[in-house]
């Protein structure tokens, strides 16, 4: 094999890196669920442990460091790696043949808008205004060059950019003022590592919806999103559960405010999102023909929620009956569950529960790494403890479903295959110390 055949294998092997850490990145399980299967029925386990997530992100972070192996053994020169440096270049030529160039007659801006009418049937205006402040910082630091024209020292060099991108772009005199301009006042900051992070992955996401419909030839942008920042959002531990259910459990609370009490402790045991349990109708709290109490997510007219895959059916712990929840429940009219939420001068249901929570923890001396949201990650934690399957726990948090089994829309899982999950919940040291809530009032 001649110096340049040798130097092309070498940067497809480099490709073959890049690509199995984007897979990794990505939790693409599906590439190695076959793999998955063989294994298991070698060792004579049940194939349910295909659905593992532990197994498959495994088996992608093997599959990471096999490659790696064999581009170092390629570049220390080795005879084993001749051999394998060979044996590339006859069974994957298809790997050498440089694809013909996509024609890319749609602006970035024209793919940004085409994608953002397909993705506002699927998400909350919300979201869809979060997409769009992001594309619309791609939009900017690309400056009329077309998507589809990136390289990946391209991408590489925009999440550079993105790094050094001013906070509050679009706020104030800041709107009126170029990024160069920005820049150079003394007291201009950057976006934080999580926003960034933000930002890529979405740019990322409407990359590959690019090259699903051919309108642009390869998503260079996978796999490099910025690292968040160190005070990203964390699940609880058990010492902070313990100091936030303590207090909880000794407050004294007026009839209006008894969301105060109901509200962490319906996030410890279903880790919904804040905004999802704020617009709760009595008619969400259902039950199954054989007995199991659930909530039932759904859009209504004071709860839309984030997207379709959140309409869920998330199983009731049975330690919220002893607090009396289903009298809590029955002794509401029809209508919202917390009525007095609706009160407030906000909109949104939950601000006024989200500005009291942020106190609360505040009161603990917590600081901005966990929040709410953090009872969402602890319930992702949890339900791995508790060795549920992927799939189920994506229907608990109404996260979508990445097998096709489980990706139609209005699939959702039935409370009676879920329940078991919330039983075994490690919460009981918290739901325990808990009085019936008529104890709690004032």
């Amino acid at each position: 094999m001649n110096g340049d055949d040798k130097d092309e294998m070498v940067d497809i092997q480099r490709m073959l890196v890049i690509e199995a850490r984007e897979r990794l990145y990505l939790q693409q399980y599906n590439y190695v669920r076959d793999d998955a299967r063989k294994m298991l029925s070698r060792l004579s386990l049940p194939p349910e442990g295909t659905d593992d997530p532990r197994l498959l992100r495994g088996l992608l972070e093997a599959d990471v460091d096999a490659e790696k192996h064999h581009l170092g053994l390629m570049l220390a020169g080795t005879l084993e790696g001749d051999k394998y440096l060979q044996s590339l270049k006859e069974s994957r030529p298809h790997l050498r043949q440089q694809p013909e160039p996509l024609p890319t007659t749609r602006s970035t801006k024209e793919l940004v808008d085409e994608y953002l009418a397909y993705k506002a049937r699927e998400v909350s205006d919300k979201s869809l205004r979060d997409y769009k402040t992001s594309y619309d910082v791609l939009i900017e630091l690309l400056n009329d060059r077309p998507l589809g024209d990136l390289k990946r020292h391209d991408a590489v060099e925009l999440r550079d950019e993105l790094l050094d991108y001013p906070v509050n772009r679009k706020k104030g005199k800041n709107s009126q003022l170029s990024l160069e301009q920005i820049k150079s006042q003394e007291t201009w900051q950057t976006i934080s590592s999580s926003t960034a992070n933000k930002h890529y992955t979405r740019w990322a996401i409407l990359a590959g919806w690019a090259v699903q419909w051919d309108y642009i030839p390869k998503n260079y942008l996978e796999g490099l999103a910025p690292e968040p920042d160190e005070t990203s959002r964390r699940a609880w531990n058990n010492e902070e559960l313990n100091s936030i259910f303590n207090l909880i459990s000794n407050r004294k609370v007026d009839p209006d405010t008894l969301w105060s009490f109901w509200l962490p402790l319906l996030g410890l045991v279903t880790g919904a999102r804040l905004g999802e349990l704020c617009g709760l109708l009595v008619s969400d709290v259902t039950q199954t023909e054989s007995g199991t109490w659930y909530l039932n997510f759904e859009n209504n007219e004071h709860r839309h929620l984030k997207n379709k895959q959140s309409r869920r059916m998330t199983p009731l712990h049975p330690g919220l009956i002893p607090l009396g929840f289903l009298e809590f429940v029955e002794n509401q009219n029809s209508g919202l569950l917390f009525p007095s939420l609706a009160s407030y001068s906000s909109e949104a249901l939950s601000h006024e529960p989200s500005k009291w929570f942020g106190r609360f923890k505040s009161g603990l001396e917590y600081g901005k790494d966990v929040n709410f949201h953090s009872f969402r990650h602890l319930m992702r934690n949890m339900l791995s403890d508790v060795e549920a399957q992927d799939s189920h726990i994506k229907g608990i948090l109404g996260h979508e479903q990445g097998d096709v089994t489980f990706g139609g829309y209005g699939d959702r899982l039935k409370p009676d295959l879920l329940a078991k999950h919330i039983e075994a919940l490690p919460v009981a040291q918290y739901l325990k110390q808990q009085p019936h809530y008529t104890e709690t009032l004032k």
